[in-house]
């Protein structure tokens, strides 16, 4: 893995577990897009991913696992300013 991504990947997952909303599940319809946003990146699809993600953030701008994913997405799309920039939210 490429130093970059890897210190993305690092920085994201840190963002994940930085607070305790990140450990519970989040209801509605918001829970849904991150339930589909999961599943596009486990597909490797991280354009739909980021898709999802970004309606997420639209209501809840400091979602963190919205941030991280949205973050990892943009990694792995190669766009390193995006991704920096979502994890300093």
């Amino acid at each position: 893995m490429r130093p970059l991504k890897a210190s993305l990947l690092g920085a994201v997952a840190a963002l994940a577990l930085a607070g305790p909303a990140a450990a519970q599940p989040t209801p509605g319809a918001l829970g849904i897009l991150l339930q589909q946003a999961r599943h596009w990146q486990e597909q490797n699809r991280p354009d739909l991913a980021l898709r999802a993600y970004e309606r997420v953030l639209a209501t809840a701008p400091r979602n963190p696992e919205a941030l991280a994913g949205a973050a990892e997405a943009q990694a792995a799309l190669g766009n390193r300013t995006e991704a920096e920039a979502l994890i300093a939210r």
